[in-house]
């Protein structure tokens, strides 16, 4: 997969599976590259992100023309988290969304299948387990959840006293139910991974040190908006997918982070969003979303290891540092017809997602550094040729 980093200062073209540059001059490069100066992203927190997305999506469709197409937006969820957001606002926020991919669809004769991310609870407090002898680590993106590495006799009874935390699982407990036979997939999952209840943010090891307004809920169902059919749990939504593409229709997902049914206000159906003990959220909602696979057949674990130490050289270093793999079972990757993507959610659009031809801003921690334009080269090249 190739990369096109635009920060506007400058442009460079990069091996994504190396993270190194590369001279590449060839033709089909040339508008990926324009694409990429063209459209600078304003932002995680305000409308224009939206917007982006929305004009992003219109030159890669005339670009591309793809069968199959993902759009990601996050302005609901960030505005949510960073700031004290109103529920007129966010309402606001989702209808302007909505109209945006509705119209996007009927102009370009798309499918569209709508689903959000859940809702968000007001912040009650902090989780802080100071007595664990284990490291409590905790996830920049899933605030309501985190696990404990390196544990020794007593922590166990320390977790269960703690009145805030919803579920705990243990390692041998998971690897047992989910049957799990990936070394490496058991060796990064927590000795206890834990879900806090609704409103409590585990502070801990990789936690976000950002003044904190809303987190995310736990959603046990997901509003769906859909005119491809419904299905009656999330993962059954990439065989809807499937199924339309292979009647010659033309899909559209687009996934709206941090709206719950209220925020919603489109039709829609409430679809099981819960495996067990678990609640889809984050990079394995999305991947399921694209592969129809549960939450445990993700690359990674829903909280993994970020302080282990990987061997070098790291493969997708700017992609998925902690596996060095990106999803290819997604309908992106395998879809018969040409497909692309673009996203405000970076690294996941491209990691998860992994279409043809993609664009995401370039954002790491909030800090907004530009886009990165994606490009499965050989797929991208022969449909393109094919188009043409």
């Amino acid at each position: 997969m190739l990369g096109i980093i635009d920060v506007r200062e400058w442009q460079a073209v990069i091996d994504l599976a190396t993270a190194k540059p590369v001279e590449r001059d060839e033709e089909f490069l040339k508008p990926l590259q324009s694409l990429a100066k063209r459209f600078p992203y304003p932002g995680d927190r305000n409308n224009a992100g939206s917007k982006w997305t929305i004009d992003t999506a219109e030159a890669v469709v005339n670009q591309y023309n793809p069968g199959w197409l993902f759009l990601g937006f996050t302005q609901p969820f960030f505005s949510g988290v960073y700031s004290p957001c109103s529920l007129e606002e966010r309402k606001n926020t989702a209808k302007l969304i909505f109209d945006y991919i509705l119209n996007f669809a009927r102009r370009h004769n798309f499918y569209p299948l709508i689903v959000s991310s859940g809702g968000l609870a007001p912040l009650k407090g902090h989780i802080v387990i100071p007595e664990l002898a284990g490291n409590l680590q905790s996830s920049a993106w899933s605030y309501n959840m985190a696990g404990v590495y390196q544990s020794e006799p007593g922590d166990e009874i320390l977790l269960a006293e703690e009145p805030h935390i919803r579920t705990m699982i243990s390692r041998d407990e998971f690897v047992d139910s989910c049957k799990i036979t990936n070394p490496a997939y058991i060796n990064d999952f927590p000795d206890y991974l834990l879900i806090a209840e609704d409103g409590w943010n585990f502070k801990g090891i990789c936690s976000n040190n950002r003044v904190l307004y809303h987190i995310d809920k736990y959603n046990f169902t997901l509003p769906v908006y859909s005119e491809i059919g419904y299905p009656s749990h999330i993962e059954e939504i990439c065989s809807l997918m499937e199924k339309a593409l292979d009647q010659g229709k033309k899909v559209l997902l687009a996934v709206v982070e941090g709206l719950d049914e209220d925020d919603f206000v489109l039709p829609h159906q409430n679809v099981d969003n819960c495996r067990d003990w678990y609640a889809y959220e984050g990079y394995t909602l999305y991947h399921t979303l694209v592969t129809g696979k549960p939450f445990f057949h993700c690359t990674h674990p829903p909280i993994y290891d970020m302080s282990a130490r990987r061997p070098l050289p790291l493969r997708y270093p700017m992609s998925t540092p902690h596996t060095g793999i990106i999803c290819e079972d997604s309908l992106g990757w395998r879809a018969k017809v040409p497909t692309a993507a673009v996203g405000s959610r970076s690294i996941t659009t491209h990691a998860m997602v992994n279409a043809d031809l993609i664009m995401e801003c370039y954002i790491r921690s909030q800090a907004n550094m530009g886009v990165l334009v994606a490009v499965n080269e050989d797929r991208y090249n022969a449909n393109l040729f094919n188009n043409n």
